[in-house]
């Protein structure tokens, strides 16, 4: 929508007659500015007036709404005039010849919009942004419960252990300093657990209330249309935040922690070979949300199996590099929780992409990067292939700054994230299995000796591929392999990343193509490539894939056809 930001602007339709008057109104559907004297005709006139005139200092206010009542279409730059009842989307000329060809009951978006503002969706959506900011409220406050109860747990366990240790004699000395540490290291990731899940509450508690700011102001300034299309951009707004929401509960991020001593005085000095052990309960926590009415698919606690003959891709976006990318295969990507892409450099950079393909930024890095993930709104990991170490690092605003560094025994790649646990592909030894803290948990051994592209992704389990054996494996947190999957048209599998239901996306970069594996091992190609694929990264909580190729990246929306 177009919007004056300065002052000083002149009357339009003056202008045009040569005259420069002051503008003081300005007439949103026209999206032009008006002197007094023609924003008199403009009332007066049957064309336009039904047309929404506000003040000139009125439209100004609402600049930063541009981008939710805006009626140009984003892919065509033409007005938005039309509505498809079979897409649920607005549509402009040029997309009704490349988008609707087939669809029959194409309507006016004026007939659509008119009384809008009195609908029950515009109702439903107030009250979804409402519940939306109680819900992240609700889960703040248990989380900020949660984190005094640890302190205080902390504090409590600290005394206890102290009470036992004047008990004792001298030579316990070493034992008690041991379960010092061993409580402050759990503490600490209790701690660090839920205060990063608590700056991402905040995080998403500040964009609701910027949303249901925006939904006030629209229903005072804009028209029918504008509101009409506010609310559809809103809608899904709320639903990304509400599906966020249930995604950080389903994956066990707000699940409240809790610190427990074992101890057992009993023949203290012959059998008391340790001071003690800290443990921590993890139990899921007890929230009831309120679920949005916005939209009809809603996203499930338990993940349910999806067949993968009725998965489907709809490329969304297609962005190609200025330069060609000789070294892509050694560089990751990922999909940000805000809807960005992220793509690893072989400059020392990362390149930060809109979701419309279009370049934000360079974030510069202290090394080249490999690969990379989220671990929570502002925090991310980051392997350094030859720098043999992993980084832990706080992307506030873009704005890089490494919290913790994990050293490795050899170079590290692929690496994913999890239930607050890091799994890292290290050359020649396998994947490790790190917490947040960077103590190394497990070591499992996966065969490939030589093998380091982006060839891990974990859930409940943990998928890699084997480029050197065309393979792509599943092997439970243990080590121990659920299945093994080998197709004569999968060559050369790298990158590898898995939905929520457990299905797998692998590229075949020799083969030049994308497979999807189900859950119990059962594959099918699902994509043809022209240009050859090196990773792959999946959003679990918006269903979109991200694919980088050596001269491109493509978003698709993933469908889920009934």
């Amino acid at each position: 929508m177009a919007l004056p930001v300065t002052a000083g602007v002149h009357c339009d339709p003056c202008t045009y007659n040569k005259l420069t008057t002051p503008v003081q109104f300005w007439c949103l559907s026209c999206e032009e500015g008006l002197c007094k004297s023609c924003a008199d005709s403009h009332k007066g006139m049957k064309a336009t007036r039904n047309h929404k005139v506000i003040t000139y200092e009125k439209s100004k206010e609402i600049t930063s709404l541009g981008h939710l009542i805006s009626q140009q279409c984003k892919q065509h730059n033409k007005v938005l005039d039309l509505y498809c009842p079979n897409h649920d989307e607005p549509a402009c000329s040029l997309c009704i010849s490349k988008n609707h060809r087939e669809c029959k009951d194409m309507v006016s978006i004026d007939d659509v919009a008119k009384n809008v503002i009195s609908s029950t969706s515009y109702s439903n959506l107030q009250r979804d942004i409402g519940n939306l900011e109680e819900n992240l409220s609700m889960v703040m406050t248990k989380r900020q419960e949660n984190l005094t109860n640890v302190e205080i747990q902390e504090s409590s366990i600290e005394s206890s252990i102290k009470d036992m240790r004047r008990k004792l004699d001298e030579h316990l000395n070493n034992l008690h300093k041991d379960v010092l540490q061993e409580l402050t290291s759990k503490a600490e990731i209790c701690k660090t657990n839920v205060k990063m899940s608590l700056a991402d509450l905040e995080s998403r508690l500040e964009v609701a209330s910027e949303i249901n700011t925006s939904i006030s102001q629209i229903k005072e300034v804009a028209t029918d249309v504008q509101v009409f299309l506010a609310i559809r951009e809103i809608e899904k707004l709320v639903k990304i935040e509400h599906n966020w929401l249930q995604e950080s509960l389903r994956q066990n991020k707000m699940n409240e922690l809790s610190l427990d001593l074992t101890m057992d005085t009993t023949n203290i000095h012959s059998t008391l070979k340790s001071f003690g052990s800290v443990t921590i309960s993890n139990k899921p926590a007890e929230v009831e949300i309120v679920e949005p009415t916005v939209g009809s698919a809603q996203i499930s606690i338990e993940p349910t199996n999806r067949k993968i003959e009725k998965i489907k891709l709809r490329e969304k976006t297609r962005t190609t590099f200025y330069e060609f990318m000789d070294n892509s295969h050694k560089h990751g990507c990922l999909i940000w929780s805000n809807g960005d892409l992220i793509i690893a450099n072989e400059d020392e950079k990362m390149k930060v992409y809109s979701g419309c393909g279009q370049f934000k930024l360079e974030i510069p890095l202290p090394d080249i990067p490999s690969d990379m993930t989220e671990i929570s709104n502002d925090c991310i990991a980051v392997t350094y292939g030859n720098g043999k170490r992993i980084e832990i690092a706080n992307l506030k605003k873009y704005q890089y700054k490494t919290v913790k560094t994990i050293l490795t025994t050899n170079t590290c790649w692929g690496i994913s994230y999890y239930d607050n646990k890091l799994a890292v592909k290290i050359s020649t030894l396998g994947i490790h299995i790190y917490d947040v803290n960077g103590t190394l948990l497990k070591q499992l051994e996966t065969g490939a000796k030589v093998d380091f592209f982006y060839n891990i992704a974990m859930m409940k389990n943990i998928y890699f591929s084997r480029s050197d054996k065309n393979t792509v494996h599943c092997c439970d947190q243990h080590g121990i392999e659920v299945w093994t999957y080998q197709n004569y048209n999968l060559q050369v599998p790298r990158g590898i990343t898995s939905d929520r239901y457990g299905n797998v996306f692998v590229v075949g970069s020799a083969s030049k193509n994308l497979f999807i594996i189900s859950h119990d091992g059962q594959g099918r190609e699902i994509l043809k490539m022209e240009q050859t694929p090196f990773s792959v990264s999946y959003d679990k909580v918006n269903n979109q894939l991200l694919v980088r190729t050596r001269e491109a990246i493509l978003l698709f929306d993933i469908d889920f056809e009934q």
